[in-house]
């Protein structure tokens, strides 16, 4: 179901999900597609998204909570096929990105949650990053879905 007027629903099962022990691209991919109404994400992403924990295999690079942002906003302007050109899915992707990098001032994991990845201070602000990217990119999607919608 859709909580057009709640969208921190979305955040909460992030969160709830880090908390939980997901990591932090699952918990974002997990909550959002559930929240867009698909009865369960499909495996095989989630397996995917396994890898980009910690920034990338817990190296500190990409965080785990934009890339799993970015998997589900792909799901919904990507495109199937070679041609790219004009592709919705670079625009929006670049747009997310830019949004994020606003937030947190970096894209990078080691950046935006410095100390190790077992403290409290970690998972703290893990949940937080989860719950913000899971809100903001179900927006985004709904936003694009309205304009189709309303074409």
């Amino acid at each position: 179901m859709i909580y057009l007027e709640d969208k921190t629903q979305v955040g909460k099962r992030a969160s709830e999900l880090y908390c939980n022990g997901y990591n932090c691209a699952k918990c974002v991919y997990m909550a959002v597609t559930k929240e867009l109404g698909e009865n369960e994400p499909d495996e095989k992403i989630i397996r995917i998204c396994s890898a980009f924990g910690g920034g990338i295999g817990r190296s500190g690079s990409v965080c785990g909570a934009l890339l799993g942002s970015q998997i589900v906003l792909a799901g919904y302007t990507g495109k199937i096929g070679k041609d790219d050109s004009g592709d919705c899915a670079y625009i929006k992707a670049a747009e997310f990105l830019e949004k994020f990098r606003n937030k947190f001032g970096s894209t990078d994991c080691k950046d935006i949650n410095k100390g190790d990845f077992v403290s409290v201070e970690h998972e703290k602000r893990c949940s937080y990053i989860v719950s913000w990217a899971s809100e903001k990119v179900l927006d985004r999607i709904l936003e694009l879905k309205k304009k189709v919608e309303n074409k």
